[in-house]
């Protein structure tokens, strides 16, 4: 008699759990469903939900495939765009229906068989922003688009190999800054420098390490860029603000407060920039507290890759690095906070490959090189 009672017990618990199951198993796929079709609305109806300074980088692109003059990083971009049939009368809707499918194929890669992530409150607010943000400013003929396609849809939506997905990423990342970015080039060596530098068991001393080489390496690029062009790096960002100081797309820009005539004052101005797209000191626009909102989400997201990298353990991907090197490059040629969200993303896929490479499925890429 005790035996089927202890029998029966064990069913229902059994057949419970599986109740549990399908039922969270519906939530998420809900919750999947309903970010795919947001995100698809979000898209096709973006140039009558979004303001115009969202698409100043398509007029531009459009006004170059119909024979306007621009820099070669621009140039380069339309030429891939005019490479697959797109023109300066391309259709909004073929532009709209290329990032649905793109964003599909997307998703569908990262959550077909990992619905689960969204569940968690965090999760699926971050899932829901880039949903948001990439209708702005992916969904459309773009630098940004470009950088997706070219480097991070390969390396992390097609390809599932970690060795494969490593170099596939590297070699991508190259031709980027080649054709498209230079600056790229200085976030590839800044990554390597950072994978390389010795490490030890201290907290505190990799902490002094990691601020010391990377301001070192930021010394070194003010130097050569004003022995090269007899002027300051930090300049090409005031020139860009000082343009735009006067309209109404400057809430959210980022001023020196000081000129850069020296190597003292640049310094002080990339540590104040440094505060400003780290710390929410100002807030005037709906940029910037959706720029606040993302940074905070990936630190809580990354707080355990980030913590490896702190504790000096060789787990730390490879990527993570290249993720806070591509930041501290922001500092110096970052207009406003708007455009810092917009550079940042594209790295998506690399946060979500992170942030489940250290929830206990699988463990981080490990580069050696012999």
């Amino acid at each position: 008699m005790e035996n089927r009672s202890l029998r029966n017990t064990r069913m229902h618990v059994i057949y419970k759990n599986k109740i549990d199951t399908r039922h969270d198993a519906l939530i998420s796929e809900f919750l999947f469903v309903s970010l795919i079709i947001g995100t698809l609305f979000l898209i096709f109806f973006s140039r009558s939900i979004f303001p115009e300074k969202y698409f100043f980088d398509n007029q531009m692109i459009r006004a170059i495939l119909n024979g306007y003059i621009a820099d070669s990083s621009y140039t380069n971009v339309a030429k891939v765009y005019k490479l697959f049939g797109m023109t300066a009368t391309t259709s909004p809707i073929i532009e709209s229906l290329v990032a649905a499918l793109v964003f599909f194929i997307t998703m569908r890669s990262l959550f077909l068989k990992k619905a689960s992530w969204i569940r968690k409150k965090k999760n699926f607010l971050f899932l829901s922003m880039w949903g948001g943000v990439y209708a702005a400013y992916l969904s459309q003929m773009a630098k940004d688009q470009i950088a997706f396609l070219i480097v991070i849809f390969p390396a992390f939506i097609l390809i599932k190999d970690e060795k494969v997905r490593f170099w596939t990423f590297l070699l991508c990342a190259l031709i980027y800054a080649a054709f498209f970015r230079t600056y790229w080039f200085l976030i590839i060596i800044m990554t390597f420098s950072l994978r390389f530098f010795p490490k030890t068991h201290s907290k505190f001393v990799n902490v002094f390490r990691i601020t010391f080489v990377l301001v070192l390496e930021l010394i070194v690029i003010l130097v050569f860029y004003r022995l090269l062009h007899g002027s300051s790096i930090l300049d090409i960002r005031d020139s860009i603000n000082a343009v735009r100081i006067d309209t109404g797309n400057s809430q959210s820009m980022i001023q020196s407060l000081f000129k850069n005539t020296n190597l003292f004052y640049e310094l002080a101005n990339i540590g104040y920039t440094e505060i400003i797209m780290t710390l929410p000191v100002h807030l005037s626009a709906l940029s910037q507290i959706m720029y606040y909102a993302w940074l905070y989400l990936i630190l809580f997201l990354l707080k355990e890759p980030f913590k490896q990298l702190l504790d000096g353990r060789t787990e730390c991907s490879i990527y993570l690095l290249f993720l806070l090197s591509y930041i501290l490059v922001q500092v110096l040629f970052e207009p406003d906070l708007g455009s810092c969200l917009r550079h940042q993303i594209i790295f998506f896929p690399v946060i979500f490959y992170l942030s489940k490479r250290n929830s206990g499925e699988k463990t981080a890429l490990r580069v050696k090189f012999r």
